[in-house]
C-alpha cells in the first residue's frame, strides 16, 4: 500500500482553516471571558434552588448554566452589551463570539480529520473526531504536523478569510 508523503491541497487549505480559526478563538477566548467574569462578579447570582445544589454564587462562566431563569436572561443581555462595547461581531445577533469561534474551529477540525481519512493508509483518520477527545486531539495535532510545512504564511493565508483594507 502506497503511503502519501504529501498533504493535498484541499488538505493544505483545510489546515490553514483550522489554523486561522484556532488564532481567532486563541484571541476572542480572553476578550469574551473577561466581560463574562466580571458579569458574574458584578451581579453575585446564586445557583438556582431547583438544581438542588448547595447555595453558591455563580463565578464560573461554565457553570452560568445553573443560574436562575431571570438572571440567565439578564447575563445574557448584559453579555450582549458586553460584545457590543467590545467591538466583536457575531452572524447571529444574539450570538457570542467566543461560541461561533469555538464552532468554527470544531467544523475545521472535523473537515480535516474526514480529509485525512481518505489518504491511503490514514482510513481511521475519519473517525478520529468520534473517538475520545484525548485520540480526537492526537490526530489533529499529527494531521497539522503533517500539513504544517506546506501552508501559506499570514500573508498568503489571511487575505482568504478577511477583508482587507
Amino acid at each position: 500500500m502506497k503511503q502519501a508523503t504529501k498533504p493535498t491541497t484541499e488538505i493544505i487549505r483545510i489546515a490553514e482553516t483550522l489554523m486561522v480559526a484556532m488564532a481567532f478563538e486563541a484571541t476572542i477566548r480572553p476578550v469574551v471571558e473577561d466581560y463574562e467574569m466580571k458579569i458574574l462578579i458584578k451581579n453575585a447570582w446564586h445557583i438556582d434552588p431547583q438544581f438542588g445544589m448547595a447555595d453558591e454564587i455563580i463565578l464560573n462562566r461554565m457553570h452560568s448554566f445553573l443560574l436562575p431563569r431571570a438572571a440567565a436572561a439578564d447575563f445574557h443581555k448584559q453579555c450582549l452589551q458586553a460584545r457590543d462595547a467590545a467591538g466583536l461581531k457575531t452572524a447571529h445577533p444574539e450570538g457570542c463570539p467566543l461560541l461561533e469561534a469555538e464552532n468554527a474551529r470544531i467544523q475545521a477540525e472535523n473537515a480535516l480529520l474526514k480529509k485525512m481519512g481518505t489518504l491511503p493508509g490514514l482510513e481511521g483518520f475519519e473517525n478520529a473526531g468520534w473517538q475520545s477527545l484525548t485520540v480526537r486531539k492526537e490526530a489533529i495535532e499529527l494531521a497539522l504536523r503533517f500539513a504544517a510545512p506546506f501552508v501559506g504564511n499570514a500573508a498568503t493565508i489571511l487575505p482568504r478569510f478577511f477583508e482587507t483594507a
